[in-house]
This record gives structure tokens, sequence and C-alpha cells, in this order.
């Protein structure tokens, strides 16, 4: 019984001090100007979904593009961001007997959430930031093959959201983990139904200068 007072007692001490730390934090930097304007570019892995992405080997094989975006913090927890994208989709049917090849650019509009910023304060010096997104896209598709539609380019309108996952390097520069999902329409994989809508999962890794 002693053990386990002794426990809370430091448990209580350890959370009080970080809760010290952090109200500190905030007061401290409640001054703080943020960068306005930041650019970004990375590398992604993408995976096509529709009613095939249950088969286990498609997550294995996943499709590389590039992306880049320029954006603007308006605050120090609310921003907004331009991104373009672009690389190669493999969309599969029945079972992956089926494989669609074809090339892709996209670009969307993203309002961006420092959640970290939210609910801790803002900190200049800050290693970690959790911003999830959301917005909106068009995507254009050529180059394509073997489509169930015979069609050799199509375009989509949709939606996005995502976790960005930032970590300071610098003053100047930081590196990103993130991951996404947008949600398109059946025609981006040459089924059309418009009743169904695809997906394309992706994880992308980059770095962002601020200035």
């Amino acid at each position: 019984m002693k053990n386990v007072a002794m426990v809370f007692g430091f448990s209580f001490y350890l959370v009080f001090s970080v809760s010290a730390q952090g109200y500190q934090e905030v007061s401290y930097y409640n001054d703080a100007a943020r960068k306005d304007f930041f650019l970004g570019f990375g590398f992604k892995g993408n995976v096509y979904l529709n009613n095939s992405t249950s088969e286990p080997e498609i997550w294995k094989s996943p499709t590389l593009g590039v992306n880049i975006f320029a954006g603007h913090w308006f605050s120090r927890c609310f921003g907004g961001r331009l991104l373009f994208e672009g690389g190669k989709l493999t969309p599969y049917f029945q079972k992956k007997t089926i494989k669609v090849e074809e090339n892709y650019v996209l670009s969307r509009l993203d309002l961006l959430v420092d959640m970290t910023s939210t609910i801790y304060g803002y900190s200049r010096d800050r290693v970690y930031s959790c911003i999830p997104y959301a917005g909106v896209s068009g995507a254009y598709v050529f180059n394509a093959e073997n489509r169930p539609d015979k069609a050799d380019r199509s375009t989509s309108f949709f939606f996005g959201v995502g976790l960005l996952n930032s970590f300071r390097m610098s003053n100047n520069l930081s590196t990103y983990l993130n991951f996404g999902l947008d949600i398109v329409g059946a025609n981006m994989d040459g089924y059309k139904d418009v009743r169904r809508l695809n997906g394309i999962a992706s994880a992308s890794v980059g770095l962002v200068v601020d200035f």
C-alpha cells in the first residue's frame, strides 16, 4: 500500500510539473511571432482503394510520386496551403487479375490546424507538431492503360484529409511525415459507377522551409 501511495504521489508530482511547464511555455511564447510562409517538397507512396483493396498484395506494392506545396499561417494555429502532386496509380480489379496503369497530377487547397499549438500554445522551439488538414482537389489522369472504360485520360474532383506530422530541425527547416486519404470518383480508375467512391491512401516524407 505504501508503494502504491508513493507511485501515485510521484505521478501527481510529474503531472503537476509538466502542466506547470506547459503553462509557463504558453505564457512565455504568448507574443512569439510565427513565420508566416512555408514551402515543402517530398516523396510519397500511393495505394489505390477500390473493391479490390482487400487483397493484401496490393498494399505490398505501392506506386511512387512527388509533391510540392506552398502555404501561409494566418495565425499560430490556422493556416492554408496549395499542394501539387503527381505520380503513378495502379488500380486493380477482380482480385488483382486486372491491373490498370495510369499517370496522374492533382492540386489541392488545404486548411491546416496546428493541434499542438491549439492545445498547448505556440512555441518556436517545439520539436513536434501534429497538424491535421482537409481540402478540396482536382485531378487529371493520363496515359492510362487497360482501363475498363478504354479511355486513356480522365478528370475528377474530390476532397482529401490527412495528418501532417512536423519535426523541427532548425529555426527555418523541418521534416515531415504525412498520412493522407483522397476520396475520388469511380471514374478515376475507369469503372464508371456514380454510386461508388474510391480513394488514394498515401504516406509521404519531405522537408519544409519556413520564411
